[in-house]
């Protein structure tokens, strides 16, 4: 009887698995969307100067955070909201 009822598990368990698909996934994160831009500043600007700001969209509105992976000489800041000085 116990295995009875595990073949019968095994078969429902399967049978959901197959009927699912990968939209059916709550859990799936999409990743955001950043528009193609580009930014240009004349050399001699001062420190402060706002460059520009990133825009992107995360289709499942979750907080976005911003970061500038090589700067070595520190030239550049991004805020959280992804406006670049």
């Amino acid at each position: 009887m116990k295995n009875l009822k595990l073949l019968i598990l095994s078969i429902i368990v399967a049978a959901i698995n197959l009927a699912c698909t990968e939209d059916d996934l709550w859990f799936q994160n999409i990743a955001p969307e950043i528009t193609n831009q580009s930014f240009s500043i004349s050399e001699d600007s001062d420190e402060d100067v706002v460059i520009g700001t990133v825009i992107a969209i995360d289709p499942d509105n979750d907080k976005l955070s911003f970061s500038i992976l090589q700067d070595t000489d520190s030239l550049f800041e991004i805020t959280a909201t992804g406006e670049i000085s």
